[in-house]
């Protein structure tokens, strides 16, 4: 009986072309990956913060934040949402998170040494601030910032670092007019974040992209889904 077998060459010739197919796929299953990370993190955030502050609302026994002092809310406030948050422990600000377009630090508390920041038991890592004032949004009064991941990569707003409103509830801010704060480059009417007087370094940029992730839309204005529209 006759035996077939592959010789050398067809094994190296097949294992160079299954070398070739992965060099090629690999890389985007990836970057896909880690968006679809992203993306089920960014959206478990967001559900665990909005859970955590209406149970407090409920707790506290009021209906809103708009109208409460930062004293009270450290006082008083600020202990209750921490339980329902499930602390692990208070850490130490780290000022690696940069803007959108990854040109300049970013404005958070998470970057502010004055402001207390908590690593939960998730991993996420948030702090929350009063005051704040965006263009043509007009005042923010309360806002939480958080890190999905904590100190883990990128630490880049709109990517694993958010801000949303606090009001009721937790929730995206955003002017359809006035700022250009979720994109890549400036605008291109006037070649500058808006009135911003920043240019394409603003450290606002960023703030308005949880409105993007959560309408899962792009900001440059294409029809693709926010994660698969970030850019490297």
């Amino acid at each position: 009986m006759n035996k077939y077998a592959f010789t050398l060459a067809e094994v190296l010739i097949t294992l160079g072309i299954i070398g070739v197919v992965a060099a090629v796929s690999i890389p985007g299953l990836i970057q896909n990956y880690r968006k679809h990370v992203l993306k089920t993190s960014f959206l478990k955030s967001v559900s665990t913060v909005q859970s955590a502050i209406s149970l407090s609302l409920d707790e506290y026994g009021i209906d809103s934040l708009e109208e409460m002092s930062e004293e009270d809310f450290n006082t008083h406030f600020l202990p209750i949402l921490l339980s329902h948050l499930k602390v692990s422990k208070m850490r130490p600000k780290y000022n690696q998170i940069t803007n959108f377009s990854k040109s300049t630090p970013f404005n958070t508390c998470l970057n502010n040494h004055k402001k207390d920041s908590y690593l939960l038991l998730s991993g996420m890592t948030i702090c929350f601030r009063q005051g704040g004032y965006i263009g043509n949004y007009g005042e923010l009064g309360w806002t939480v910032n958080f890190d999905i991941n904590g100190e883990s990569k990128p630490n880049r707003a709109g990517f694993d670092v958010w801000e949303l409103e606090i009001k009721q509830n937790a929730q995206p801010y955003y002017a359809p007019t006035g700022m250009n704060y979720c994109a890549m480059a400036p605008h291109k009417y006037n070649d500058d974040w808006y009135d911003t007087g920043g240019g394409y370094t603003h450290q606002s940029n960023g703030r308005y992209c949880a409105y993007y992730a959560m309408n899962n839309k792009c900001p440059d204005g294409s029809n693709r889904e926010y994660f698969d529209c970030l850019p490297k």
